[in-house]
């Protein structure tokens, strides 16, 4: 009894620093210290999920779930994803448009929906993309 507990509490404690780690999820993890820095590598690896415009600042990118800030207008954001999406054969479903934020939903049959939160940030825009 005390073996399969021990077992149990290992497995546990495990799981726990996967989880802290950010070896569980999916994508980039990046601390404090290098949020914003965008080396060609960590591009490279979100790419293979997101498309990217040239300029972003990184501002987290956890599993399926990218946020950035850009110096593009929400105008700009929005015609690139129409673009890259439409490229990979998605469609656009809905979109929500709204004086200074966008919502927009992409769907290709037996692939994850894309959500799209574009909102106006200064002189360019804060970006939110989820795969759902």
């Amino acid at each position: 009894m005390i073996k399969k507990f021990q077992k149990l509490v290992m497995l546990l404690a495990m799981a726990l620093v996967l989880v802290f780690t950010g070896c569980a999820g999916l994508g980039v993890s990046m601390d404090s210290n290098e949020m914003g820095k965008l080396d060609e590598q960590s591009r490279e690896s979100i790419e293979k999920t997101f498309p990217l415009p040239e300029q972003v600042v990184l501002e987290s990118h956890e599993g399926y779930d990218l946020r950035f800030e850009t110096n593009l207008s929400i105008d700009e954001v929005v015609a690139f994803y129409r673009n890259a999406y439409e490229q990979r054969g998605y469609v656009e479903e809905r979109s929500l448009v709204m004086s200074e934020q966008v919502a927009l939903l992409f769907k290709q049959d037996g692939e994850k929906d894309v959500l799209l939160n574009v909102s106006q940030d200064g002189q360019g825009s804060d970006v939110r993309l989820r795969l759902k």
